[in-house]
């Protein structure tokens, strides 16, 4: 079981030395576990707010997987989503907004 705050598939013996040597991935694991709780609730929002909302959630997730990849752009450079991906994303948000 995890305790509070302590991200997915990393052991407690872990948890202090990532989140020493490693924050930004500590938040983003964080970040991961609350972009699964706001999917929930997402089937309640108005259809256009439905998308808008999807649609930004996985863009900041993207973000994050960015950094993961290559943890200095979390401090000297910018993580930028291509437009390609961008696209690859909105779909299936525009398709989930209307099957619930």
């Amino acid at each position: 079981a995890l305790t509070p705050g302590e991200p997915a598939g990393i052991g407690p013996e872990c948890t202090i030395r990532l989140a020493h040597e490693h924050p930004e991935l500590r938040l983003l694991a964080i970040a991961d576990q609350r972009y699964a709780s706001g999917e929930v609730g997402i089937r309640y929002l108005p259809l256009r707010m439905r998308i808008v909302v999807r649609w930004a959630g996985r863009m900041y997730r993207e973000i994050g997987e960015l950094i993961k990849e290559d943890p200095s752009l979390h401090h000297s450079k910018r993580a930028v989503v291509s437009n390609r991906k961008k696209t690859r994303i909105l779909l299936p948000c525009l398709f989930r907004a209307f099957v619930p």
